[in-house]
């Protein structure tokens, strides 16, 4: 059985099929449930479709693929600082072992945060936005925390993080906060505009 939206869909012959159907109608995938487990994309194209799978695919649109995107942005920008924060902590105190821990840990976290800045970026291919120079300045501080880790240059680590990271992290949070500003801003205006039509 496939529900698409909540809506039960008749006669799909693969999931790679069902998905660009919804790309070529300006919707994007949300979500993937098979068989109650929620599934990437990525991992969904290569599935053969099984009579006895239940899949749920629930899209949105491009907008509100950003906003949940950005969303979820916000609400790990601060763990993530936390322990970068605790990272340069223990650096400073000598404490390799747990710094290198809590930098390690947090590598993920700002992989997705790139990942997240490289695909707005391409969303607006003029180069000259907020997103583009937030992105650029992440690539280098990155690559240079980089190098200092392959290094064992756990002073230069801590100085990067501390004093080019951690701001970096806090400009890209007062972005997303001005970004779902915005957003609410045009949803009010939006149920505002929308009480006025029925009158």
């Amino acid at each position: 059985m496939v529900m698409l939206d909540g809506q039960q869909v008749a006669g799909v012959q693969s999931l790679s099929q069902l998905i660009e159907d919804v790309y070529r109608c300006n919707r994007y995938v949300r979500k993937l449930i098979v068989n109650g487990v929620e599934r990437s994309v990525d991992d969904a194209v290569v599935l053969s479709l099984d009579e006895t799978w239940v899949v749920e695919l629930e899209t949105c649109t491009l907008d509100e693929l950003i906003e949940d995107t950005v969303a979820s942005t916000a609400g790990m920008i601060p763990p993530l600082y936390q322990r970068l924060r605790a990272a340069v902590d223990a650096f400073r105190v000598g404490n390799i072992a747990e710094g290198c821990t809590r930098f390690a840990e947090s590598v993920p976290s700002l992989q997705w945060n790139h990942a997240v800045l490289n695909q707005l970026a391409q969303l607006q291919p003029d180069g000259r936005s907020f997103v583009h120079e937030v992105s650029a300045e992440g690539e280098r501080i990155v690559a240079e925390l980089m190098e200092a880790w392959e290094n064992e240059d756990y002073v230069t680590i801590a100085d990067a993080i501390e004093y080019e990271l951690l701001p970096w992290l806090a400009k890209w949070k007062a972005g997303v906060d001005l970004f779902q500003s915005q957003m609410k801003l045009e949803h009010m205006k939006d149920s505002f505009g929308g009480s006025r039509g029925l009158q």
